[in-house]
């Protein structure tokens, strides 16, 4: 599921990227958040295989979220990515994130590098319910972490680039 909302060239590279990547049964849901900059209909051209939900405002973060996970939802997955439309997906990343889904995590994150892949962004983070301000992200501005480094625990998840088992939206819902 990814949320855009006028950023259109992010949002197509996005797609593109995810076209690229092997995950075998993997459904695109394009949530647009009351684009002006033409995105939406530029998806609709380049992407007719992605379903895309035009939403008549910009409902934020969560609201759009809301509506994607809904529809990838009625329409049966399993798990749903939450992926930033400015996000460019590797070729492997959602596999690991599937594996660690299946073995019964409630979310799984991916590591998320700066703008051109050399440094970390987001590789997990601390919560600590008595402070308002968590401080910085794990691994923030350090060398991206190796494929060969084992999915490890984290306390706060990023919805930049998170899988949700079913089960969890379930579990909320219930």
């Amino acid at each position: 599921m990814v949320l855009g909302w006028n950023g259109r060239d992010e949002t197509l590279a996005c797609l593109r990227s995810l076209r690229a990547v092997t995950y075998p049964n993997l459904s695109v849901v394009v949530v647009d958040n009351g684009s002006t900059d033409g995105g939406p209909d530029a998806v609709e051209a380049e992407f007719p295989e992605a379903t895309l939900i035009r939403l008549d405002e910009n409902r934020g973060f969560a609201g759009g979220v809301n509506v994607g996970v809904e529809a990838a939802l009625a329409a049966g997955a399993e798990f749903v990515l939450l992926l930033n439309n400015d996000a460019v997906a590797d070729v492997g990343f959602l596999e690991p994130l599937v594996d660690a889904a299946r073995a019964g995590v409630g979310a799984a994150c991916s590591q998320i590098l700066d703008g051109d892949g050399s440094r970390i962004w987001y590789a997990g983070a601390p919560y600590d319910a008595r402070r308002g301000h968590q401080g910085r992200h794990t691994g923030y501005g350090s060398a991206p972490i190796s494929v060969d480094v084992a999915p490890y625990e984290t306390d706060r998840a990023c919805g930049g680039a998170m899988l949700v088992p079913r089960s969890s939206f379930e579990r909320v819902v219930a």
